[in-house]
C-alpha cells in the first residue's frame, strides 16, 4: 500500500539481459504530487545505484530542452544524472565494454528520475513529481538492459528491444530523404524576407534552378502563421502578409514539399470554439483527435510532408494540464502522431524533452528529432551555452537507438553573406564541417543561404543530382572511447571543449561491403 492506504502492485520480470520493473495502480489514486514538484517523484520504485564493490563508473545521461544537457560524466550519485522534468534515460558504464541502460518502458511522458527519497546515493525512478493523481489501472514500467559489447551497442540494444516490444517500424520521411531549404533561426532570411515571403521563396527557387541546386522541399518557420496570446499560434494557416496569393498553389508552382513549423497553442486560438481544448491563459492544449486529423489533413493538401512540433518544453511546462496529469502529455502527442500518419506526414520534435523522444517508441509517425540547439553562423566561433551547436554526437546516440533521424538544423554553405538577418559581421567559417555533419547525421540536410551566396560544390557533396541525400547506414555518434574519456575512464580522445566529444563515427554498408566514416573536430 501507499502511505495513504491505496493499493499498488509492484512486480518485476527478469530476461536474459534485462529486467523490467512495474508499478501498477488498480484503483484511482489522488494526492500523489511530491512537495518538490517536478524535481521530485510522485511514486518511486525501484531505486538504482551501483553495487558497493563496483569499479569506477561513468554515466551517460540524456536530458535538457533540446536534450542539450546530454553528456557523459563520472558517476557521482544522483547529481551526475539529469533529473526532473528535463531528465531522461541514463546508462552506467565501466569503460571496458560493460554497460547498463535505464529508461521508461511504458508511460514514457510521465516517467521521471530524481534522487531517491530512501537512499541519497541512489537514483529513484517513478512518476513525475508534479502529477497529482493516477487513473485506475495506470502502470509505469522501468527497463534495465545490460550489455558487454560497449556503451553504444548496449544503448542500441535497449532501444531496439523497446521498439520490438511495440512492433514500431519507422519508414523515414521526405525531409530525411531529400535536400531541403530552410528559413529557420540562423537562416539568411530569418524573419527578414526580400519583399514578401512569397517573393522570397519563389526567388530562392529561381536561383536554385539557375545554379542546379536540387532542393525538393522548404522548411517554413513560424513567420508564416498568425500568433496570439503568450506568443503561441493563433491560426495555423498562411497569412496574407506572408503569402498574398495564398498557399494552395505553392506545391504546384514550386514543385516542392514543405516542412511546416508549429509552436505551442495560444489561449485565443481560432479553434477553441470548434474543438475541445484545455485553456489556461495564455496557452491552450488540444484534447481531441478530430482536431489533429482536420489540421494536418488540411496542411497536407497544400504540400506538407513533415509536421514540425517546436517549443515542446514550453507547452509541457506552461500548462497545469500536462504537469498535473499522468496521461495528458501522452494523449497530446499520440493524437498528433495519429493525425500525421493519417495525413501521410512525418513528425519532427523540436525543443523536445527526453520524455517525448522516449514516447516516440510507440509513435511510428515520429521520424526525426532536433539533436542540437538552433543554428547560428557565428555561434560555433564562441561555442557558448550549452556547447557548440554543431555538436550532435551524444544526442544522436539516443536517436539511433530509437530509429529516429537526428537533425543538426540548417547551415550556410559560404562564409560571407551580406544583407543577412543577423548583421554583416556574421560569418560561417566552417561550411564544409557543417555540411559533413549534416550528411553524416542521416537526418535532414537543410541549406539556408541567401540568393546569390551558395557554394554548389559543398551542397552537392550531400546529395545526388535529383536531390536524394547521400547518407550512411546509421547516424554518426561519439565513440565509446570518447564517452569514457569524458567520464574520466581510460585514455580515449580528449575533448578540447567540455561535452563536445571530438570523435564521431558512422559507416555505410552495401551488401557484404562496409565503409567506415570518422569525423574529428576540436580534438585537444
Amino acid at each position: 500500500e501507499t502511505g495513504d492506504g491505496d493499493a499498488v502492485d509492484l512486480s518485476y520480470a527478469v530476461y536474459a539481459d534485462a529486467i523490467v520493473f512495474a508499478q501498477t495502480f488498480p484503483d484511482f489514486v489522488n494526492g500523489t504530487a511530491a512537495p518538490t514538484g517536478t524535481d521530485g517523484l510522485a511514486t518511486e520504485w525501484p531505486a538504482l545505484a551501483p553495487h558497493g564493490s563496483a569499479p569506477a563508473l561513468g554515466v551517460l545521461t540524456f536530458g535538457g530542452r533540446f536534450m542539450e544537457g546530454s553528456k557523459a560524466v563520472a558517476w557521482n550519485g544522483p547529481a551526475s544524472v539529469a533529473v526532473g522534468a528535463y531528465g531522461g534515460p541514463f546508462a552506467l558504464f565501466d569503460g571496458f565494454g560493460e554497460a547498463v541502460v535505464a529508461s521508461a518502458a511504458s508511460e514514457f511522458a510521465a516517467w521521471s528520475v530524481a534522487a531517491s527519497s530512501a537512499d541519497a546515493s541512489a537514483v529513484g525512478v517513478g512518476v513525475l513529481g508534479s502529477v497529482e493523481s493516477l487513473p485506475a489501472g495506470f502502470s509505469l514500467e522501468t527497463a534495465l538492459t545490460a550489455g558487454a559489447d560497449g556503451l553504444t551497442a548496449t544503448v542500441k540494444k535497449h532501444g531496439a528491444a523497446l521498439l520490438a516490444d511495440r512492433g514500431t517500424v519507422r519508414d523515414g520521411d521526405y525531409a530525411t530523404t531529400y535536400l531541403g531549404y530552410s528559413t529557420d533561426n540562423g537562416a539568411y532570411y530569418y524573419y527578414q524576407p526580400n519583399g514578401t515571403w512569397e517573393d522570397t521563396i519563389y526567388g530562392v527557387k529561381a536561383y536554385a534552378d539557375a545554379e542546379n541546386i536540387p532542393y525538393r522541399y522548404a522548411l517554413l518557420d513560424s513567420w508564416w502563421y498568425e500568433k496570439g496570446d503568450g506568443g503561441g499560434v493563433k491560426n495555423w494557416t498562411c497569412t496574407a502578409e506572408a503569402f498574398p496569393s495564398g498557399c494552395d498553389a505553392l506545391e504546384k508552382n514550386l514543385g516542392w514539399k514543405f516542412q511546416l513549423h508549429n509552436r505551442m497553442w495560444s489561449s485565443d486560438n481560432v479553434y477553441v470554439d470548434a474543438y475541445e481544448f484545455d485553456v489556461e491563459e495564455p496557452l491552450a492544449l488540444p484534447l481531441e483527435q478530430r482536431f489533429w486529423d482536420d489540421l494536418l489533413r488540411n496542411a497536407s493538401a497544400w504540400g506538407m510532408a513533415v509536421y514540425e512540433q517546436d517549443w515542446m518544453y514550453n507547452e509541457f511546462l506552461g500548462l497545469n494540464a500536462t504537469l498535473r496529469s499522468a496521461t495528458a502529455a501522452r494523449d497530446w502527442l499520440s493524437q498528433m502522431a495519429a493525425g500525421a500518419a493519417r495525413a501521410g506526414a512525418g513528425v519532427q520534435y523540436c525543443m523536445e524533452m527526453a520524455r517525448f523522444v522516449m514516447l516516440s517508441v510507440q509513435l511510428p509517425a515520429v521520424t526525426q528529432i532536433r539533436a542540437s540547439d538552433d543554428y547560428g553562423a557565428k555561434n560555433d566561433q564562441a561555442c557558448g551555452f550549452p556547447f557548440c551547436v554543431y555538436y550532435v554526437g551524444t544526442t544522436s546516440l539516443l536517436a539511433y537507438a530509437l530509429d529516429l533521424a537526428p537533425s543538426k538544423d540548417n547551415f550556410w554553405s559560404t562564409a560571407d553573406q551580406p544583407g543577412n538577418a543577423f548583421g554583416d559581421d556574421t560569418m560561417e567559417l566552417y561550411s564544409e564541417m557543417q555540411s559533413a555533419i549534416a550528411a553524416l547525421s542521416r537526418g535532414p540536410v537543410q541549406v539556408s543561404d541567401g540568393v546569390g551566396y551558395s557554394d554548389r560544390d559543398i551542397i552537392m557533396r550531400t546529395c545526388d543530382a535529383a536531390g536524394r541525400l547521400l547518407q550512411p547506414s546509421r547516424p554518426a555518434t561519439a565513440l565509446d572511447a570518447a564517452f569514457a574519456s569524458a567520464a574520466g575512464l581510460g585514455d580515449g580522445p580528449v575533448a578540447r571543449l567540455e561535452n563536445v566529444l571530438p570523435v564521431t563515427a558512422s559507416h555505410t554498408r552495401i551488401g557484404d561491403w562496409k565503409w567506415a566514416h570518422v569525423l574529428v573536430i576540436n580534438l585537444a
